[in-house]
């Protein structure tokens, strides 16, 4: 399959053990394989698309930066409050989300040839946007924006004070 080709898989840099390396490539014997130790964010960086397997920083940043990202987990194993429950719902309605590795390979797969017409196509944007907008917010101008919230919370305690 000419996408398997194109995929490097990154193993966590401790094997605790597992032998993962040796076992994903008993299965797939021409996998490409990073155990760990290239700087993720030039990795993610040169993806065309890059895959989340589990709930991690690694997607906040992805999706900050703007690079194409599925996300795959069980829901049991990593489970999400009521609170951030719409915004994941949001992110699974645009293609972004999966709760199975089977339907986060279908979505790569539908994507493929053009990952990004997809990924810049209003209704990703927009989901995107808004998630990143409730849980990975860089504001342009981060400094002046903790100053003023500094002030404003010790403006609010000499007042109560």
């Amino acid at each position: 399959m000419a996408i398997r080709k194109s995929v490097l898989l990154r193993l966590y840099p401790q094997d605790f053990g597992w032998e993962q390396k040796r076992r994903w490539l008993d299965v797939y014997p021409d996998l490409q394989i990073d155990e760990g130790q290239q700087d993720i964010r030039t990795l993610i960086g040169k993806s065309r698309l890059y895959i989340s397997t589990y709930n991690a920083t690694t997607y906040l940043e992805s999706l900050t930066w703007d690079i194409p990202t599925i996300m795959f987990w069980n829901p049991a194993h990593w489970e999400l409050n009521d609170e951030a429950q719409p915004y994941f719902d949001l992110l699974k309605s645009a293609g972004l989300f999966h709760e199975t590795p089977e339907s986060a390979a279908k979505q790569m797969a539908a994507v493929w040839d053009d990952v990004e017409g997809w990924w810049q196509s209003p209704r990703v944007q927009s989901a995107r946007q808004m998630f990143c907008e409730q849980y990975a917010r860089t504001p342009k101008h981060p400094l002046a924006e903790l100053g003023g919230l500094f002030k404003a919370l010790s403006t609010k305690e000499v007042a109560a004070g």
